[in-house]
């Protein structure tokens, strides 16, 4: 006998109820290579649906733009150039326009040139009124309701229906726009394609205007650039007028303020005596001559003080001889002194030649007497004369003080009366001052008058322009092409995003937490996979078949069987209809042609169709509900698959008279199955959905584990998790899960993957 060495190979210890770890997806699936991988299969999936989305959509925008009325765009070009030709420096008020250019000036002149008032006088000038393009269009549903009350006006009048039987309701002709109303329209509908733009780096400004008519379009943008240089030059002459009649009025008011000003300050220096040279008063220059004769009169007085002080010292200390060397100083005693030395030289020498009695000594000395009493007499004169002179002096001294006071007080007075004067003087010059400046002011601007200019100029007229500008077709038809991949693909991803079936293997082991074993490929009717597998062995299937056999003996590699018996394994799906049994009966088969004693049992008691699948129809031996329910032996219950040595167990036998549960999780069950283990390599069992029921985590109790089967495009997503999550919740070990009627050509799309090479190497297997 050949046997199988993947499910015949020596295997370790480990415990029995151990639960392999999940696989890791494969590297280069798209859920380990991330986001673009994943996107492009998407879109390669969706190809056909993205190809006829971007023909339809790019077609109709195609024909859309194709449809579009072209447009064109003149454009003039306005420099501004605000510098004022002055004469001078006029400022405040006075200012004929603004001296300097910043970015407000360059907006605000901006908002001028978009204003409605010039759009309006551009209409009026250019009798905008009358051109089509600016007269309003009567809209479709008016121009229906209008041509079918023609029509049944015509009616009426062709029947001669009487005007009084004719409807009372009858819509009333359209009453005709006003002036007023077409105006305004025409200055809604030209302000919209009106264009002004400034980059706000330069002074240049460009105006714009859009028209079907490339010739009305140039000279709307000429004539609309030339009505607001002319308006600018009319407000600046508007302005130089109203500030020269402003001007003049505040010469002639500032003159009569002039005049008014000096009259006061005439006045007032009258009333109060403060004429003077120079600026200094009267009372000051008197007070500085007083002040002057003053300090004379204080030094005279200090001197003859002291002269009287020093005679009356001397007199008072040495006696009439110091009092005379005090006043040396005068000739009346000078002589008296010669006098007295010449009589007194007689008196010696006739003293020493007469002697002291004889009478021309005792007469020679008393003329010396005489002469000194006069000296004293003439000292005690000039004491009295110098006592005389000071106090003199002092009474002078005293009324030269007094003097000073009173200058001093009305100086006070006179410089209290000065500061109204500088007032009344500085509102005379300030009035002087502002009277020359209006007075030059006055020659400059009629100077100016005659010499002003635009604030701003047209440095580059627009012209005719030979090609339209909207629509830009190339660029539209670039847009919308690109406006419809990106909105194909958004479509293609959204819906694959919104795919909620399983459509790979790696998607597969995600959702269900364990490892992808195998997908297996979409077979023919004609040729199913349990027949395929005997009939040619060689086939892709057969092949897939085997990959699967070969990935479920490593996941029970390290497991021994139950009782040390044959290898169990349980086969279940999430929803009905996805190939679990044709899966079973296949790896049945492809086990049983290899060497191996295998068993099929068919545990789904409630929609058998192994049997079905294996002959034809269902027997009439006993099967599993039989053995279980009349506690029969495996082997009364055993058949031969006519293909191949699979020996079967079949369940068509009668419907089951206990819950198939209940049957299932029987000790006669387990009986069976330790029979099945001890008599056979290798025993597979067929079980309901495990979505479903719970019959399949009860056979999962039994048997070292379960293999989930997902039908490819087909089981949702949450079918699988659900079914998945039932068997872990009853602890039911899950070796994997396999993809079933996969569709090769497709498959890669999908993902990644060995098995995934079934579909572009096809010359390596059998049709």
């Amino acid at each position: 006998m050949i046997h199988d060495p993947a499910l015949r190979q020596p295997v370790a210890s480990a415990p029995p109820d151990a639960t392999p770890a999940p696989a890791a997806p494969a590297p280069g699936s798209p859920y380990v290579d991330g986001g673009l991988r994943t996107a492009f299969s998407a879109l390669r999936r969706s190809r056909g649906l993205l190809a006829l989305w971007v023909l339809v959509t790019f077609g109709l925008a195609m024909a859309a733009i194709l449809q579009l009325t072209p447009r064109y765009r003149a454009t003039a070009l306005v420099m501004l150039d605000m510098r004022e030709l002055n004469l001078g420096d006029v400022r405040g008020p006075l200012s004929g326009s603004l001296a300097s250019l910043d970015s407000t000036i360059v907006r605000s002149q901006v908002e001028m040139l978009a204003s409605e008032e010039l759009a309006r006088q551009v209409v009026a000038d250019l009798d905008l009124t009358q051109a089509p393009a600016f007269r309003p269009r009567q809209s479709r549903r008016a121009a229906v309701l209008a041509w079918a009350a023609g029509l049944v006006r015509q009616a009426e009048d062709a029947l001669r229906i009487p005007p009084d039987w004719r409807p009372v309701g009858a819509a009333p002709p359209d009453q005709p726009l006003t002036r007023a109303e077409r105006t305004a329209f025409a200055v809604e509908t030209y302000r919209r394609s009106l264009s002004v733009f400034n980059d706000g780096r330069s002074f240049a400004i460009s105006v714009s205007v859009q028209s079907t008519d490339p010739v009305l379009a140039a000279r709307i943008a000429n004539r609309h650039v030339a009505l607001y240089v002319e308006e600018q030059r009319r407000a600046k002459r508007e302005a130089l007028v109203a500030a020269g009649t402003w001007l003049t009025g505040e010469v002639e008011d500032q003159a009569a303020r002039l005049r008014e000003a000096e009259h006061a300050l005439q006045d007032y220096r009258e009333r109060n005596n403060l004429f003077a040279p120079r600026g200094i008063s009267m009372v000051g220059q008197e007070l500085s001559e007083v002040n002057n004769q003053l300090a004379i009169a204080r030094a005279d007085l200090a001197q003859k003080e002291a002269r009287l002080r020093s005679i009356q010292l001397a007199r008072l200390q040495s006696g009439a001889s110091e009092a005379e060397l005090a006043v040396t100083g005068s000739d009346t005693i000078a002589r008296l002194r010669d006098q007295e030395a010449t009589a007194r030289r007689r008196s010696i020498e006739a003293g020493s030649r007469l002697g002291d009695r004889h009478p021309e000594v005792v007469a020679a000395r008393a003329e010396v007497r005489e002469v000194q009493a006069k000296i004293a007499e003439e000292v005690q004169t000039i004491l009295r004369g110098q006592a005389s002179e000071a106090a003199i002096g002092r009474i002078r001294v005293q009324e030269l003080q007094r003097s000073v006071a009173e200058l001093e007080q009305r100086l006070a007075e006179t410089e209290r009366a000065e500061t109204g004067a500088r007032d009344l003087e500085r509102v005379a010059s300030a009035t002087r001052t502002l009277y020359e400046n209006l007075l030059v002011r006055q020659k400059q601007f009629a100077a100016q008058e005659g010499i002003q200019r635009a604030d701003a100029r047209m440095v580059s007229p627009a012209g005719v322009p030979l090609r339209p500008t909207f629509p830009d077709v190339p660029l539209f038809l670039a847009v919308a092409f690109l406006g419809s991949c990106g909105s194909g693909i958004g479509i293609a991803l959204l819906r694959d995003r919104l795919r909620s079936r399983i459509t790979s293997l790696e998607e597969a082991s995600e959702v269900a937490n364990t490892p992808g074993l195998g997908a297996m490929p979409r077979m023919p009717l004609r040729s199913p996979m349990h027949r395929r597998v005997v009939e040619k062995p060689k086939s892709a299937a057969a092949e897939a078949i085997r990959t699967l056999r070969s990935a479920l003996a490593l996941q029970q590699r390290g497991l021994e069987g139950r009782g040390h018996g044959a290898r169990t394994l349980g086969l279940t799906s999430a929803l009905p209809g996805e190939g679990k049994t044709t899966i079973s009966v296949a790896l049945a088969r492809s086990m049983a042609t290899s060497g191996l004693n295998v068993l099929l049992i068919d545990a789904d008691l409630r929609k058998p169709k192994v049997a079905r699948l294996i002959w034809g129809r269902p027997p009439v031996e006993p099967g599993l509900a039989a053995a279980i329910e009349d506690d029969l032996p495996l082997d009364a219950v055993l058949l031969t698959d006519h293909a191949t040595p699979l020996r079967v167990v079949h369940a068509n036998d009668r419907p089951p008279a206990a819950p198939p549960q209940d049957l299932l999780a029987s000790p006669v069950m387990q009986r069976l199955l330790a029979e099945a283990r001890r008599s056979f390599d290798y025993v597979i069992i067929d079980t309901p959905p495990a979505g479903l029921v719970t019959d399949a985590a009860v056979v999962g109790g039994q048997v070292e584990g379960m293999l989930l089967i997902a039908r490819w495009d087909r089981t949702p997503v949450a079918a699988l998790r659900a079914a998945a999550r039932a068997l872990a919740t009853a602890q039911v070990r899950v070796f994997g899960v396999a993809l079933n009627d996969a569709d090769p050509d497709r498959l890669p799309e999908y993902g990644g993957g060995a098995t995934y090479a079934i579909g572009s190497r096809k010359r390596y297997f059998e049709a």
